[in-house]
């Protein structure tokens, strides 16, 4: 399914490699694991399933040029904004993306409760895809998976737990790094590779990290419940 014409939205972090953080959670997270089942579902369809993968980049996919074909009052102009963050290529895109997603969603949600974690994602996949987008209005490259969103919840990760300890694989090593810490060297290397997607050396869309990021480092503020 690997496509060479497909920018992907995954959550690189070269030798730095998550995979826990030392934060319990107070409740159980409903609304992370529907998110991450979800993906998962979908990603079964897109192999398994009827229609074909390319059928589904065509019809949900973000693809810039063909949205400017379409008039704002047709359907099909917004939902590619939303669910090309359901897609994903491989088995390798899906998992590193719904990774990242429990280590840090399950805490954020935690904090913003079921409802207003879901609408925090999404509006963060949204910016995501709208910087995306601006960068990439004349293109006809498709761009699909869910760490745009996800990085949007880095974002709030680091404004409510910036001193949370988060377990990395560093080589062979294993590391304690303060989230302020990790989340800081993941965004400075979003930010150094937009050059590469810019010049198209780089399949994978970093600006909609960086959009996505920012959506989220904002948005938290909004949305954090107030006692």
């Amino acid at each position: 399914m690997q496509n060479e014409n497909i920018s992907i939205m995954a959550p690189r972090c070269d030798m730095f490699f998550p995979y826990s953080d030392e934060n319990p959670t107070r409740s159980f997270s409903l609304f992370t694991v529907i998110l991450i089942l979800a993906n998962c579902v979908i990603y079964y369809m897109e192999v398994y399933g009827q229609p074909a993968f390319a059928q589904l980049i065509n019809s949900y996919a973000l693809v810039p040029c063909n949205v400017n074909k379409l008039h704002l009052d047709d359907y099909r102009y917004y939902v590619p904004f939303i669910s090309h963050m359901f897609l994903h290529v491989n088995i390798i895109h899906v998992a590193g993306n719904m990774l990242f997603l429990w280590i840090f969603g399950n805490n954020v949600e935690d904090v913003l409760g079921g409802i207003r974690f879901y609408a925090f994602y999404v509006l963060c996949g949204l910016a995501a895809a709208l910087t995306f987008y601006l960068f990439h209005h004349t293109e006809c490259t498709p761009i699909i998976g869910a760490s745009g969103a996800v990085s949007g919840v880095l974002g709030g990760y680091v404004v409510l737990f910036p001193s949370a300890r988060v377990k990395v694989w560093f080589i062979f090593f294993v590391l304690r790094l303060r989230a302020w810490f990790f989340i800081l060297l993941w965004f400075l290397l979003q930010l150094s590779n937009l050059y590469g997607e810019q010049s198209g050396v780089s399949n994978v869309a970093w600006s909609a990290h960086v959009g996505g990021f920012i959506a989220g480092f904002v948005l938290i503020m909004f949305f954090k419940k107030r006692y």
